[in-house]
Order: structure tokens, then C-alpha cells, then sequence
């Protein structure tokens, strides 16, 4: 009896520290903060107001100002995913909404790298 409960716990271990090697996944990357973005210097592209909700149909607003104050709404609405680089972001987008083919950098209207704006806009 004691052997074979040895033999148990032994097994039991070894699974244990068999589940220990394996890797986790890598995070995926963290979406920019809720905000008015813009392009430094200012007057290079359009102010977008960005909602904070990462791969949401509509997220992001653009503005007729090119200053960050994000006035001057323009009623143009694009949609913003979160993505390591753009086949990423593409996939993001399609699963968003079928229509988006494409991801554009957000870094164009002062998001980070890691924010791209699905394409066509619509």
C-alpha cells in the first residue's frame, strides 16, 4: 500500500511540474487611453476623439480642428482596433465589420503604433 501510494504522489508531481513548463500566450497589446489624439505639429491631419473601446463600430469621431481641441465635429465617425502590426489589425477589423478590407496607422492622427483605423471608412 505504501508503495503504490508513493508511486501516486510521485505522478502527481511529476504532472504538476510538467504543466509548469509550458508558456502562456503573449499578451496582446494595450489600446490607447480615451481622448482627443492629434498630430504634433499641430495642423498636419484632422483631431480624432478616440472612445477608449478598442474593435466598436464607430469608436472614433474626427474633427474639422487640427489642434487637439477636437472641435468642429464633422460628423465623419471611423473605427479603431487594437493590433501588434497590420495583419493583425485586419483580421480586427473583419471581425468588426465584413465591409472593413484594410487597416491604416493610427500614428497618422497621433494615436500610438499599436492603434489603426479599419479601412474603407464607412
Amino acid at each position: 500500500m505504501r508503495k503504490i501510494l508513493g508511486t501516486v504522489v510521485g505522478v502527481m508531481m511529476l504532472g504538476l511540474g510538467l504543466g509548469a513548463c509550458t508558456t502562456a500566450a503573449p499578451a496582446a497589446p494595450a489600446g490607447p487611453a480615451a481622448g482627443c489624439y492629434h498630430v504634433t505639429p499641430a495642423g498636419g491631419a484632422l483631431d480624432v476623439y478616440y472612445s477608449g473601446t478598442a474593435s466598436t463600430f464607430g469608436n472614433a469621431h474626427l474633427f474639422l480642428s487640427t489642434d487637439g481641441t477636437c472641435t468642429g465635429g464633422t460628423g465623419y465617425y471611423a473605427t479603431v482596433v487594437v493590433g501588434a502590426d497590420s495583419p493583425a489589425a485586419i483580421a480586427k477589423c473583419a471581425s468588426v465589420n465584413g465591409a472593413f478590407t484594410g487597416a491604416e496607422s493610427g500614428t497618422l492622427y497621433g494615436l500610438p503604433a499599436t492603434a489603426w483605423f479599419c479601412t474603407p471608412l464607412i
